[in-house]
């Protein structure tokens, strides 16, 4: 009987860490849809700029899933696919702007670079 419950609990722990993993990993990055509407009211976006650009960041989105699943324990990998992806998913958007909206979207995307930068150095400044 004890292990039974012993089981059980395992099996409830597990469930649970893995449903709270999922839900911290989608809260760090807003949906594809979310992303979209952010550009949309940045650049001011088309509807039709608009629902391209949430294909593609769907699709980025599916490929970074799939880089984490087939990188697991490789950080190294696992970031070297993921900078690929967002090169990738910027190159895909910028050609879907005009002139204008592309130059905002890159100053936007440098911004993006910079305060990654920045949190890299914090978070390696605080282990030290």
């Amino acid at each position: 009987m004890q292990k039974h419950v012993f089981f059980s609990f395992i099996i409830f722990f597990t469930a649970a860490l893995l449903s709270t993993t999922a839900a911290l990993a989608q809260m760090r990055r807003p949906s594809p849809e979310v992303q979209a509407k952010m550009l949309k009211d940045s650049l001011q976006l088309s509807d039709d700029q608009t629902a391209k650009i949430t294909d593609i960041l769907a699709e980025a989105q599916k490929d970074q899933q799939d880089a984490m699943s087939a990188n697991q324990g490789d950080r190294q990998a696992m970031r070297s696919a993921m900078m690929g992806i967002m090169k990738n998913t910027d190159k895909k958007i910028t050609t879907l702007l005009s002139t204008e909206q592309a130059q905002k979207f890159e100053s936007m995307q440098k911004n993006r670079r910079e305060h990654m930068m920045r949190q890299r150095q914090a978070k390696q400044d605080s282990t030290k």
